[in-house]
């Protein structure tokens, strides 16, 4: 029944003329996924070394293997810590810890439900099946191969070859579990150009190992080629683009560079790749500095992708033009504006830990913390971001780092994003971000949740209401669907309903209806309104937040209809206690900072809820619901001791 469902989901509100086209469509791919299986099961693709016997790239690496002789003796301890456990095949990734002593990586494996995608044509692998409870993202991240960056710092800090001889059986079983397009991890280009940047990488951290000789060194290039061609032959750049073109545009640059030298083709990936990309970045990248995906969590690998992408085109003499470098310069702005006092960010919409590359503490890296970045983009655009007192040797690796880096800091007081739709109100004691504006990628929702007019809330560097994050995507689909519901998000629920319809099986689609709209905002207050209930219910709904130095009012307007039921939403920190005080208004605590809570509304109650802090993970917590009809106002009040 569950499969009939999903089919009927596929052609819910389209016209019979769309079907017909979609039909259509659907047989000329198949056509020419036949004709592609014919090739593959004729003439199967070998990885053969002697092709690049000859070669020897001209690439400028981006590591700087000089100064790993500056970096500090905890740097090397931690790096050295996490080596170890990666040479017993230990991982940690979204969510699941691999600690099995195993003596082979199992590449093709879900390690959390056990599940095994079989090796065949990978147009014929099934990704997702909603009936079970797999995870293709796990197999995919192992894949990416960014454990092998901290086995090459681990290999330049001891000259210890055991740690080369881990790196080459890692790739040599790599290549015997998945031939060219011909497993799970050949079926996605933005995982397979992922997964080629750290192997240029990685290359970089152990060529000077003895161990590394021709006969290994050529059959390296002609897999770095295949990804190449598979990339260039399989770009996601159909229907709307996103995060995953501009990660198949950065391969491309990359392995153009990286094999520049060995014929026209590659040279072809760079130009297109570089093409590509000035035109995806000015669409994707907003005025702003905002990515259109509206998710803080993506908006982090999209500036990874790019900032790094700059560093290696500048070693390598390659021209990007001014309008790119421009507006990375903004999504680091962005960063800088929207990052806690502490030094953290709120995850906002979609979030799957995606990175470009994992510098350091690949088994603890905070989720949340986009630091360490932002010190590369300082050092590229010599500008100064965030506290000196903050430190990561990280960017040692990769540039040389500047002194007298000019202040910028002072620049970053404007907290209003209107393309991105992010508004923040934050002195002294506060800071509350709030989310108002389209969907993602101008309205398609891919990675948008049912957040409009939700803000979180900080109160000297405790967090007290917060975003639930991302627990899975396809493994469970009620959680999926769950996790991006407006009953998990701090705003208004309207006769139980969402905002935008969800789809219980398309995970990564969202209709608009609430096309968020900005009311008036300045340094103290915010005004703002969405029609996600306008046609269902008849009513719009206007939120208006406004900060002093120790409080923060909320007043929420429902208008239109009388005979509606409205909750107010609150999904705290785990850290956070609640308590009544005589006059039952709420007390909530987070270590030494205490908060009263009035509401007009006396029907209050306090439920227990989930959270996700990384994706994978899903912990306790509770939240706040206050019961209304058309209006009721919250204030929230800092107390002194």
């Amino acid at each position: 029944m569950k499969k009939i469902n999903i089919i009927l989901d596929k052609f819910k509100n389209k016209s019979l003329n769309e079907i017909i086209i979609k039909t259509h469509q659907k047989l000329n791919t198949e056509i020419k996924n036949y004709i592609e299986y014919l090739f593959y099961k004729l003439k199967p693709y070998k990885f053969d070394g002697e092709k690049f016997s000859n070669f020897t790239t001209g690439m400028k690496p981006l590591f700087n293997l000089n100064n790993i002789s500056n970096l500090s003796s905890d740097h090397k301890t931690n790096t050295l810590k996490d080596a170890e456990e990666l040479m017993e095949k230990k991982f940690k990734v979204l969510g699941v810890e691999i600690n099995d002593n195993l003596e082979k990586i199992k590449w093709n494996v879900d390690y959390l439900s056990g599940y095994k995608w079989s090796n065949n044509f990978y147009k014929k692998i099934k990704l997702v099946d909603l009936n079970n409870n797999a995870d293709v993202k796990i197999p995919w991240e192992i894949s990416r191969f960014q454990n092998l960056i901290t086995l090459g710092q681990a290999y330049n800090i001891e000259k210890d070859e055991k740690y080369t001889k881990e790196f080459i059986e890692q790739i040599e079983s790599w290549i015997k579990n998945n031939p060219f397009k011909g497993s799970v991890n050949w079926t996605c280009a933005m995982e397979v150009a992922i997964r080629a940047v750290n192997l240029i990488g990685a290359l970089e951290l152990f060529k000077e190992s003895d161990l590394i000789d021709n006969k290994f060194l050529s059959k390296y290039n002609s897999i770095l080629y295949a990804h190449g061609e598979f990339i260039i032959n399989n770009l996601e750049n159909k229907k709307h683009t996103t995060n995953h073109y501009i990660s198949d545009l950065v391969g491309l640059i990359w392995l153009g560079i990286y094999f520049k030298d060995y014929n026209k083709w590659s040279i072809k990936w760079l130009e297109f790749g570089v093409k590509e990309l000035e035109i995806e970045v000015k669409k994707q990248v907003n005025e702003d500095g905002t990515d259109y995906e509206t998710s803080t969590s993506y908006h982090r690998l999209v500036f990874e992708l790019l900032i790094y992408t700059l560093i290696v085109c500048d070693k390598n003499n390659i021209e990007l033009n001014s309008a790119l470098k421009e507006k990375v310069k903004k999504m680091a702005y962005f960063i800088v504006k929207i990052t806690k006092n502490n030094g953290l960010i709120p995850l906002i919409g979609d979030a799957d830990d995606g990175r470009l590359f994992i510098l350091n503490n690949y088994f603890t890296w905070r989720k949340d913390d986009f630091r360490e970045v932002l010190r590369l983009a300082e050092n590229y655009y010599n500008e100064l971001y965030i506290c000196e007192e903050y430190t990561n040797e990280s960017i040692e690796l990769i540039l040389n780092r500047k002194k007298n880096l000019i202040d910028k800091k002072e620049d970053m007081i404007s907290n209003e994003f209107p393309n991105g739709g992010y508004y923040l109100l934050k002195n002294e004691n506060i800071y509350s971000l709030i989310r108002c504006g389209t969907l993602s990628c101008n309205g398609q929702g891919g990675h948008s949740h049912n957040d409009q007019l939700s803000l979180v809330l900080s109160v000297r560097n405790e967090d007290f209401f917060i975003d639930p994050g991302v627990f899975v995507y396809t493994s469970d689909y009620k959680k999926r669907n769950q996790y991006r519901s407006t009953f998990m998000h701090n705003t208004v629920v309207v006769n139980d309903d969402e905002q935008n319809e969800v789809s219980d099986y398309r995970l990564f689609e969202m209709k608009e209806r609430t096309f968020g709209k900005l009311i008036d905002f300045n340094e103290n207050e915010f005004s703002g309104s969405h029609f996600g209930y306008k046609n269902k219910h008849n009513v719009i709904h206007t939120r208006n937040i406004s900060i002093t130095k120790n409080s923060l009012n909320i007043i929420d307007e429902v208008t239109g209809n009388d005979k509606i039921h409205c909750k107010q939403i609150f999904m705290l920190s785990d850290k956070v206690k609640v308590d009544f005080d005589l006059d039952k208004n709420l007390i909530l605590c987070n270590k030494d900072v205490n908060l009263k809570v009035i509401s007009d509304s006396k029907e209050i109650k306090v439920e227990k809820s989930v959270y996700a802090p990384s994706y994978g993970i899903e912990k306790e917590t509770q939240k706040i619901i206050i019961e209304f009809s058309n209006i009721n106002s919250v204030k929230i009040i800092l107390m002194e001791e």
